[in-house]
């Protein structure tokens, strides 16, 4: 589960990443249902910027489905939340080339483990 905390620490604390969730606006932030769509974390920004964020821990690579998936889901958002879209995944084993060619830092953000803990984990993540 992912607190509030948590996703303080990573948006202050992610070099060369801005990924807006330290200057969320005070309550604005946290999960979203609707129906069948569960975005993890969503936060509205001082900006009006939204991020819709992701995370997986699986033994393979994120690949462009994934990002599909969080940009579907982010319809059911209410209207208001839906300019502005920024997405953020985050990855235990990387990305697939295709993802990583997406990613512009502004509105498409990918963060695996080197980014999280500034070195790549040694072996095989469990």
């Amino acid at each position: 589960m992912v607190e509030e905390e948590d996703i303080d620490h990573v948006g202050r604390n992610l070099p060369g990443h801005d990924l807006g969730f330290a200057s969320c606006r005070r309550g604005e932030v946290g999960r979203h249902w609707h129906k069948d769509a569960e975005i993890e974390v969503v936060s509205r920004n001082t900006d009006w910027s939204t991020y819709c964020g992701e995370c997986k821990w699986s033994r393979q690579p994120v690949d462009l489905r994934e990002l599909a998936e969080l940009e579907e889901k982010a319809k059911t958002l209410l209207p208001s939340w839906q300019t502005n879209l920024r997405f953020v995944l985050f990855s235990r084993s990387g990305f697939k080339p295709e993802l990583k060619d997406r990613e512009d830092g502004k509105r498409v953000i990918l963060v695996d483990l080197e980014d999280l803990y500034g070195t790549k984990p040694k072996g095989k993540p469990r």
